[in-house]
C-alpha cells in the first residue's frame, strides 16, 4: 500500500517552492501519494507539479488588515487552527515541512504527535546570517526563532540540508541527536524556457546569483574582481536585497559590473547559471547552498570561500575552485577564463552532480531511514 506524504512550506516565492516541485516529482517516482499545501497566493509553476494533490490554504485570520497582521502572532490563531485540520484529515504517513517559516511553524505545532509523523527541515542549521533586515523583520524572526524551538524539540525528525550543518546543529544542540538526519540537495530546475534578462548584453561573465545581504560577501567579490588585471569577462551580479553604502559604491566605480538588482525569474536563472564562466559564492557564513548543484546541473563551475557549508560540495581544482585571500580569488578568475580548464571543470561539475546530488538516490535513503 502507498504511503503518503504532505509536503508543506508557508513560502510564497522563491527557492523553497522548487525544492517542493522536485520532492513532488521525486516522491511520485518512488510511489508514494504526495499532497503539496502552500499559501493560495504563492507563485507557483503548476506544469511543474504534474498531477499533483496541491492545496492552496489561506492564510487570513481577519478582514481587517491590522487585526490579520495581529492574529498572525497568536500560535493558535483561526487560519492555522484550520490548516492544521485539513493536513489530520488526509491523515498521511509523514507531514514532511519542507522549511521553518513562520506559518510552518505554527501549523507545526498544531499537529497531533501521535498521530502526524513530522519532519521539520532546518535550512540553515538553526543559526541566523549577519543580516541588514529592518527593526520589524527582526522582530518576527526572533518570534519565529523562538516558536521554531518549541517545533523542533515536539518534531519526529529534524532534517538538515548538508553534513555540514547537520553536525553544526549537533554542536548547538547535542539532545536533538538521535532525531537529526541529513541528505545533499540535488539542483531545483524548473521546467521552463531560459529567458536572457533585458539587462545583459552578449558578453562573457562570472555570476554572483542570489538574495543580496550582509553575510554573502559582496564587498569581498567586487574588491577581488575589480584588483585582477586583464580579466575578458564581466562581473554581473544579480538578486534582490539590501546592499551597503560601500559595496554600490564598489559596484558604481567599475563599468565592468552590471548590478542587477531585483527578483530573477526562473527563465532568467536558468540562462545567467548556464552561460556563466563562474559561479561565484564569495559567502563570510554558510551551512549549505543550493546554488551549487544548479551551477553543477549546467556544467558550470564555482569559485567559493572556505567555508564547510560549501567546501564540502567542491573539489578544488576539478568542479571549482576554493579561496581563502583575494590572491586566491585573482588568481581563480584568470584561472577559468582559460578555456581548456573552464572546459574541464565544466565536465567535472557534470559529473559529480550525477554522481553525489542524485534527487530519487538521496531521498530514498533518506525516507529508508524513518
Amino acid at each position: 500500500m502507498k504511503k503518503t506524504v504532505i509536503l508543506f512550506t508557508g513560502n510564497r516565492i522563491g527557492g523553497v517552492l522548487q525544492l517542493i516541485a522536485t520532492l513532488y516529482n521525486v516522491l511520485k517516482k518512488l510511489d508514494y501519494n504526495v499532497f503539496c499545501f502552500v499559501p493560495e497566493d504563492a507563485e507557483l509553476h503548476i506544469k511543474d507539479f504534474g498531477d499533483a494533490h496541491i492545496i492552496r490554504y489561506n492564510t487570513r485570520n481577519h478582514s481587517n488588515k491590522f487585526l490579520d497582521k495581529a492574529l498572525r502572532y497568536v500560535a493558535k490563531n483561526p487560519s492555522v487552527l484550520n490548516v492544521a485540520k485539513q493536513v489530520e484529515k488526509i491523515n498521511p504517513d509523514y507531514v514532511w515541512l519542507v522549511d521553518n517559516h513562520f506559518y510552518s511553524v505554527q501549523v507545526g505545532l498544531q499537529l497531533n504527535r501521535d498521530k502526524q509523523f513530522c519532519i521539520l527541515t532546518m535550512h540553515d542549521a538553526g543559526t541566523s546570517h549577519p543580516t541588514r533586515l529592518s527593526l520589524k523583520a527582526r522582530f518576527r524572526g526572533g518570534w519565529n526563532d523562538w516558536l521554531s524551538g518549541k517545533l523542533e524539540k515536539k518534531a519526529d525528525k529534524i532534517l538538515l540540508l548538508s553534513d555540514n550543518s547537520r553536525e553544526s546543529y549537533r554542536h548547538r544542540h547535542p539532545e536533538y541527536e538521535p532525531k537529526l538526519l541529513s541528505f545533499s540537495l540535488g539542483a531545483h530546475v524548473p521546467e521552463c524556457d531560459d529567458v536572457k534578462p533585458s539587462e545583459v548584453s552578449d558578453y562573457k561573465y562570472h555570476l554572483f546569483f542570489g538574495r543580496l545581504d550582509k553575510y554573502k560577501g559582496i564587498s569581498t567579490l567586487a574588491k577581488a574582481y575589480s584588483s585582477t588585471k586583464d580579466l575578458k569577462s564581466k562581473l554581473i551580479i544579480a538578486g534582490n536585497g539590501i546592499l551597503s553604502d560601500e559595496e554600490l559604491r564598489m559596484i558604481k566605480n567599475n563599468p565592468n559590473i552590471i548590478l542587477i538588482k531585483r527578483y530573477i525569474d526562473d527563465g532568467e536563472m536558468r540562462w545567467l547559471i548556464r552561460n556563466a564562466v563562474s559561479v561565484v559564492l564569495p559567502y563570510i557564513e554558510a551551512t549549505q547552498s543550493g546554488v551549487i548543484p544548479i551551477s553543477y546541473y549546467f556544467g558550470t563551475p564555482v569559485i567559493c570561500s572556505n567555508l564547510p557549508g560549501l567546501t564540502q560540495f567542491v573539489e578544488n581544482e576539478s568542479t571549482g575552485f576554493i579561496c581563502e585571500t583575494l590572491i586566491d580569488y585573482q588568481e581563480a578568475f584568470r584561472k577559468i577564463e582559460d578555456k581548456n580548464i573552464r572546459f574541464y571543470m565544466g565536465k567535472k561539475a557534470i559529473e559529480y552532480n550525477d554522481k553525489y546530488l542524485n534527487w530519487e538516490k538521496n531521498v530514498s535513503g533518506f525516507l529508508n531511514t524513518l
